[in-house]
């Protein structure tokens, strides 16, 4: 269900989704219906699964800090730190998969990138994964 989130762009309603997709699975490995009002701690304790939506926010934390670990001609960090030399198109910019870390951590991307390399970084994970929207 995680395959590849690390570079997933994650909304609030893509969030959700992901939530609710969870549930459906764990009250189909249970045999229970929806309309027998079991809340999501019930089947979070029967199951023993962790909660997606942290999970990729985990893997996402722990994906930028690797990531940036990596030396500078790395093709991935490369790609990572490349914005294109064109006119930007009207309307609102795409989510890119890095805005929420940015959004959270207060900083650029750039900022980011020479934050993350720092031991602050990892005070900044519980809060991250933990958070609500």
């Amino acid at each position: 269900m995680l395959y590849a989130s690390e570079t997933w762009a994650l909304t609030k309603t893509e969030e959700t989704r992901l939530a609710v997709a969870q549930r459906r699975m764990e009250r189909r490995m249970l045999n229970v219906r929806l309309i027998d009002h079991h809340p999501r701690e019930w089947l979070r304790e029967r199951t023993q699964l962790k909660d997606v939506v942290q999970l990729s926010r985990e893997r996402k934390f722990n994906y930028l800090q690797k990531l940036m670990s990596l030396p500078n001609d790395r093709w991935n960090r490369v790609l990572t730190e490349w914005t294109p030399d064109v006119k930007r198109p009207v309307g609102r910019p795409p989510t890119r998969w890095i805005d929420d870390l940015t959004k959270f951590a207060n900083k650029t991307s750039v900022e980011l990138f020479e934050y993350c390399v720092s031991d602050m970084w990892c005070n900044l994970l519980a809060p991250f994964v933990l958070r609500d929207r």
